[in-house]
């Protein structure tokens, strides 16, 4: 597994792909961290939402860009000998590359503000609220990779749908919580979305909402990046290439 991880990195970095998003997402963190961190519970929601994005298209692109590494993954499968194990440890690196990401932001933040500031500043912001920033980055992080890595063109085999699907499942995302308090009954179909409108809800609230409601939202992320996973792992057994 180790060494098909540090396989896909060095195929994945070197390639280049990997810059845009990265850059996307420092200057998110500078630009809301800029006047320190006091500035975190008011835009916890908006770091939230772009990360989700960024990494919904990292996991879609990452699987995307397969088209162009069929034989050298061919070669690969054959020494694993086992797709299933080599999907999975496809899976593995992005939602690492995704854990990444959200260290890398909490990290910046502070990086930002003793810059900045020459102090972290904890007047306004307590270490749980930002321990709670860091969860909060981290499932957005995971569940947009395992959102867009599960909806690429392999298994979608016409790329303008797939592409198609995945801007209305990212619309549909952030509006459910709107449609949902609409029509109630929309409750019993939309949880097949990421929940990432409950995180915005509670991290909306400047996180005063019962931890019970945050315990809820990371219970049913963890489900939703295992379904989508498992279920992204049966489909590809289907269809190596």
């Amino acid at each position: 597994m180790r060494a098909l991880i540090k396989y896909y990195s060095h195929i994945y970095f070197k390639s280049g792909k990997f810059a845009v998003p990265f850059i996307a997402w420092s200057l998110a963190v500078l630009v809301v961290f800029q006047d320190g961190l006091g500035m975190l519970i008011d835009n916890t929601g908006l770091l939230l939402s772009v990360l989700f994005v960024v990494m919904t298209a990292v996991g879609y692109l990452y699987m995307d860009e397969e088209k162009n590494m069929v034989v050298a993954d061919q070669i690969m499968l054959f020494h694993t000998r086992s797709a299933g194990y080599f999907n999975l440890s496809k899976n593995i690196f992005l939602l690492l590359l995704a854990t990444f990401m959200s260290v890398y932001g909490s990290g910046l933040a502070l990086l930002t503000c003793i810059t900045k500031k020459g102090t972290i500043l904890w007047s306004s912001v307590s270490v749980s609220h930002f321990l709670l920033f860091f969860l909060g980055l981290l499932l957005s992080a995971l569940l947009g990779v395992a959102l867009g890595a599960f909806l690429h063109p392999r298994i979608i085999k016409n790329r303008t749908l797939s592409a198609t699907l995945l801007i209305a499942t990212l619309l549909l995302t952030f509006v459910k919580g709107a449609l949902v308090d609409t029509w109630g009954f929309l409750r019993y179909v939309m949880w097949i979305f990421p929940p990432i409108n409950d995180l915005l809800v509670f991290f909306g609230d400047r996180y005063i909402l019962s931890g019970i409601n945050l315990l809820l939202t990371a219970l049913h992320s963890v489900i939703f990046i295992a379904m989508v996973v498992g279920f992204q792992l049966m489909l590809l057994h289907k269809n190596k290439y």
